[in-house]
C-alpha cells in the first residue's frame, strides 16, 4: 500500500521549493496530489501546478457531489480563501505514493479519511527572521503587493504551527531549510538537523557553555550549543555570514568573522540539557 507525505510548513518556509525538487525526483518516483484553492494565483503560478484555482461556486458543487476530502479556511484582509483536497481520482493508494503540501488541520483530516498508518508528516522549520526576509521579497514581486496579508499570516502562522499543535498531531520531527542542498540531496532523504560541530566548539571563548537537545513530544532533534554569558544565551550550533554592511542581522552578534543568533530564557522550555561543555 502507498502512502500519502505531507509536506508542511509556515509560509516562506519553502515549501514549494521542495515539494518541486521531491516531485522531480525519478528515484523516489512520487505522484503530487494537486489540492485546490479560491485564493488568487500569484504571477509566478501555474493552474494544475501548484493548486487548481477555483471559485467558491465551483467548490460548492464539489461539496454537493461529496467529493471534499478536507477543506479549510483562512479570513485573510481580502476576504475568505478556501483550500481543499478533492477526491478527483487522483489518488491510488493501492498503486503509488503521493506528495501534497498541506497544513496541520488537513493533515489530521488526511489521517482521519485514509487512515493513519497511510499519511506521513514533513514539517519544514526555519528562523523566523529568514522567513520574513523571504515573505517580503517574494511580495515585492507580486503585481499588486498586499502586506497586510503578509503580516496576518506571518502571524497567524506562529499560532498555527505552534509547538503544542505540532506535539498534539506527533509531529516530532523538523527538517531545517536554511540552505536547500542540505535539507534536499539528490535522493530527496536528507534530515536536515542542525548539528554541533567542532569547529563550532573551537570557536567558544565564554564560559558556562551547554549542550542542549531540541526536543518535541520526548524525542531528541537537533543538537543546540548553548553559551551563557553575563545573562545573555547565544546558539552556537549554526552561524550566518555578515550582511553587505559587515553587521549582523537583528537578534545576531559576531564573533569570529561570524553571526551567531542570541536566544532568550524562552527558548529552554523547548530543549533539554544534554551535557555540559
Amino acid at each position: 500500500m502507498g502512502k500519502i507525505f505531507c509536506l508542511m510548513g509556515k509560509s516562506s518556509s519553502g515549501k514549494d521549493t521542495i515539494f518541486k525538487e521531491l516531485n522531480e525526483d525519478k528515484e523516489l518516483n512520487l505522484k503530487p496530489i494537486v489540492s485546490y484553492t479560491t485564493r488568487p494565483k500569484r504571477i509566478n503560478e501555474t493552474d494544475g501546478v501548484e493548486y487548481f484555482f477555483i471559485d467558491k461556486n465551483q467548490l460548492d458543487k464539489y461539496k454537493e457531489e461529496n467529493k471534499v476530502i478536507e477543506q479549510r479556511v483562512y479570513h485573510t484582509v481580502d476576504g475568505d480563501w478556501y483550500y481543499c483536497t478533492i477526491n478527483d481520482k487522483q489518488i491510488d493508494l493501492d498503486k503509488d505514493n503521493y506528495l501534497l503540501i498541506t497544513t496541520l488541520e488537513s493533515y489530521k483530516s488526511l489521517k482521519d479519511y485514509f487512515g493513519e498508518d497511510k499519511v506521513y508528516p514533513i514539517y519544514i522549520d526555519i528562523e523566523d527572521g529568514i522567513r520574513l526576509e523571504r515573505a517580503l521579497d517574494r511580495e515585492r514581486r507580486q503585481a499588486s503587493p498586499n502586506y497586510d496579508e503578509l503580516c496576518r499570516r506571518f502571524l497567524a502562522d506562529n499560532k498555527d504551527f505552534s509547538l503544542e499543535n505540532l506535539s498534539n498531531l506527533d509531529i516530532n520531527k523538523f527538517y531545517i531549510n536554511e540552505d536547500l542542498k542540505q535539507c534536499i540531496n539528490k535522493k530527496g532523504r536528507n534530515d536536515c538537523k542542525n548539528t554541533t560541530t567542532m569547529e563550532n566548539l573551537n570557536n567558544i571563548q565564554n564560559t558556562n557553555a551547554y549542550l542542549y537537545i531540541r526536543t518535541l513530544s520526548g524525542t531528541d532533534d537537533g543538537y543546540r550549543l548553548i553559551v551563557e554569558y553575563q545573562d545573555t544565551y547565544t546558539d552556537y550550533s549554526k552561524s550566518r555570514n555578515k550582511q553587505k554592511d559587515g553587521t549582523c542581522p537583528n537578534h545576531y552578534i559576531l564573533e569570529n568573522n561570524k553571526c551567531y543568533r542570541q536566544v532568550t530564557k524562552s527558548y529552554f522550555n523547548n530543549v533539554k540539557l544534554y551535557a555540559e561543555v
